[in-house]
């Protein structure tokens, strides 16, 4: 990998053209031996061999668990969320130095104008960052075949289809909408609140849980999250190994029907009610 130094408390990389004068990890060290006010970067892209993915934020988290899997590649912990870094393939060259059709935010320096992602033990918004999985503890991953294609189909990404019937499309989103507010409400009564929400291009929104229903503690491999698809119906994923099987009739074992059946019984009567 190569690096490049950044100002002090700063993403901004110092000098002009840095994409160009990027140094060794010895290089660097040396460098901030002598200045250790100082912030260092990973440079992006087929020259360092890696690109990065930015999860910011408890959903992003989960999608990227959908997306790549309980993979084990260099990873930190910065401000928002977690990095991940990922080995370079040469089928994303000419895309974007920076591509976010995924649901997360892909970083991989390939326009010309280059990238870099701050990392540890850099200090950013008076947050110091930390390494999770070290360089030097195994290789950046090769990302999965799926995740390369969709990348590579943002390059001829095309219109949405208009032919579409637009009833349905608002009736889609009236219900999507719907779905995520009584969601949000039956996990609130639940005592465990979303405490964050993401929505990826395909209209699938994530809706980050605080913590895992089964208390399992948060890992790496964690994220937990219930997904409200297009058409508003929805779904439930935990990455734990503990949950991995867990969907959303589990989630109704755990909290309660999300639409309890409510009886009323008059004499000798009786009405079941759903609502």
């Amino acid at each position: 990998m190569r690096y490049v130094l950044c100002h002090p408390g700063e993403k901004r990389p110092i000098g002009t053209g840095w994409q160009r004068h990027s140094l060794t990890w010895e290089a660097a060290r040396k460098r901030l031996a002598t200045r250790p006010e100082l912030n260092v970067g990973i440079l992006l892209g087929p020259e360092s061999g890696v690109w990065d993915v930015d999860c910011d934020g408890p959903a992003a988290e989960v999608v990227y668990q959908e997306l790549f899997g309980n993979v084990k590649t260099p990873c930190w912990q910065a401000r928002l969320g977690k990095h991940y870094l990922h080995k370079w393939d040469d089928r994303l060259a000419g895309l974007g130095a920076i591509q976010k059709g995924l649901g997360v935010e892909c970083r991989l320096g390939t326009d010309g104008k280059g990238a870099q992602s701050i990392c540890p033990p850099s200090i950013c918004d008076g947050v110091k960052r930390e390494w999770i999985i070290r360089p030097d503890e195994c290789d950046p991953a090769p990302a999965p075949e799926s995740v390369i294609e969709a990348l590579c189909a943002l390059r001829e990404e095309t219109a949405v289809d208009s032919s579409r019937d637009p009833m349905f499309a608002t009736l889609h989103s009236e219900l999507h909408d719907i779905d995520i507010k009584r969601l949000r409400e039956y996990f609130e009564r639940a005592g465990n609140p979303v405490i964050d929400e993401t929505t990826k291009p395909n209209a699938q929104t994530y809706l980050a849980l605080a913590r895992c229903p089964r208390k399992v503690p948060d890992n790496i491999a964690g994220g937990r999250a219930a997904i409200v698809f297009p058409d508003g119906n929805h779904n439930y994923r935990c990455h734990h190994t503990e949950c991995d099987k867990d969907r959303w009739p589990e989630i109704e074992e755990m909290y309660n029907p999300l639409d309890p059946v409510i009886s009323f019984c008059c004499g000798k009567d009786f009405w079941p009610l759903v609502g």
